[in-house]
């Protein structure tokens, strides 16, 4: 039984939120869901007097992030979504059938995989779902080709407002805690080469003109990681990569800085229009944010009351 001003809450107030805060942006969410800015801002501010709660922080006139009560209520909002989606196509049944090839990062951690597959099929019951992973380049050479349809891939971050992309991390320069940088050539420890990480940081130490070297390369990130705890070298790693006995030293040391990551989707060409696979593609992308907690509004601007 619904209590006070739960009964005013609906799945449109939750639909619109959820859309906000992964769009990150007003404008992107009424694009999403087919309504105006100013729709959009109304139907917010309708949740909040609803809630009595501000969900959402304000300066100057722009969102800058949700607050903690925001964070709590989208989780919450997503799971409610999710399950009314769940019901509908129990009954009704997926109008979608078809095999969709994913690829994804190596870095995409493996254990989540099996959750992606069980989250479409129970909306997505004819489709098929066959997932790769592998490098950067390897991903989209495959798009390139048609072997894939679709990837989850990264690039340099130019913070462009035009841009949405999934996630955006920093890189690090990361060694052991007993690690002590005292020379050049830098010992590297990276990814083989055509891996984004390796070539961001090169193209660092080159601009400075710091002599370096491959102490040790692989395509494994745990045996990345492991060579780091050895000691072998340096890595440029996202902080989330980073094991206890490991230090980051980009401010301690004379190491250049490295530039932001961000995670994107690509479609191949032939299914760009194709709504089956945006929207199998758009449900990947939200598992992939959630479950490995990328969602980062510290220094996002893209918000726009």
């Amino acid at each position: 039984m619904l209590y006070g001003n739960a009964r005013q809450l609906t799945l449109e107030h939750m639909r619109v939120f959820v859309a906000v805060i992964e769009t990150k942006s007003f404008s992107k969410a009424g694009e999403e869901l087919g309504k105006s800015q100013p729709a959009i801002t109304q139907i917010i501010k309708r949740l909040e007097d609803i809630l009595a709660l501000p969900l959402l922080l304000r300066k100057q006139g722009r969102i800058e992030a949700p607050t903690l009560d925001g964070r709590i209520f989208y989780l919450k909002a997503k799971k409610v979504l999710d399950a009314t989606n769940e019901a509908y196509f129990s009954i009704r049944g997926s109008p979608f059938s078809g095999k969709l090839r994913i690829g994804v990062l190596d870095d995409f951690q493996a254990k989540y995989i099996p959750m992606l597959i069980r989250s479409c099929r129970s909306i997505y019951q004819n489709v098929e779902l066959e997932i790769t992973s592998e490098l950067s380049w390897r991903l989209n050479e495959g798009l390139q080709r048609g072997h894939l349809d679709a990837i989850l891939n990264k690039h340099v971050y130019t913070h462009n407002v035009s841009e949405t992309p999934l996630s955006v991390e920093p890189l690090r320069w990361v060694a052991s805690q007993d690690f002590a940088l005292t020379s050049t050539p830098v010992p590297l420890v990276v990814f083989h080469e055509g891996c984004l990480y390796r070539q961001c940081a090169v193209d660092a130490l080159n601009k400075r003109g710091i002599e370096w070297k491959i102490a040790y390369s692989s395509y494994s990130y745990s045996n990345i990681q492991e060579a780091v705890s050895a000691g072998m070298g340096v890595s440029p790693l996202p902080p989330r990569a980073m094991l206890l006995n490991h230090h980051d030293i980009s401010l301690t040391s004379e190491l250049p800085s490295l530039p932001d990551i961000c995670m994107t989707i690509k479609l191949s060409q032939s299914l760009k229009a194709d709504r089956m696979a945006n929207e199998i593609v758009h449900l990947i992308a939200q598992t992939f944010v959630k479950e490995n907690s990328l969602l980062d509004y510290g220094s996002d601007d893209t918000f726009v009351d």
